[in-house]
């Protein structure tokens, strides 16, 4: 099974607690938490305009947006996967391997 658009679809506050959990000095962590707070995304039409906040995502043409995808990423190959699960990843993609277990028929 793969996992399509993952940093198209991360929750900025997990950016934040992958910082925190890695104790990241407060100055660094909040300059991003207000940078990835700050994001809008605007369509502009022929007679008017909608605005929203942009909460997911992780910003593509920006300097660190590679380091944070790093940073989330990391966290999730570390993280602890059921028997026979694991978690392979490949530039910006991710695949889980998925073994079924053998059951035993005769004894």
């Amino acid at each position: 099974m793969g996992i399509n658009g993952a940093f198209d679809n991360i929750q900025h506050q997990s950016i934040v607690n992958c910082l925190d959990n890695l104790n990241c000095p407060l100055n660094i962590r909040n300059s991003f938490e207000n940078l990835l707070q700050s994001r809008k995304v605007i369509l502009i039409m022929q007679e008017d305009q909608a605005a929203r906040e942009q909460k997911q995502g992780c910003p593509q043409a920006f300097c660190s947006g590679p380091a944070l995808r790093k940073l989330v990423a990391n966290d999730l190959l570390n993280q602890d996967w059921p028997t026979h699960t694991s978690i392979q990843a490949f530039a910006d993609d991710f695949i889980l391997v998925i073994k079924p277990e053998r059951k035993k028929i005769f004894e």
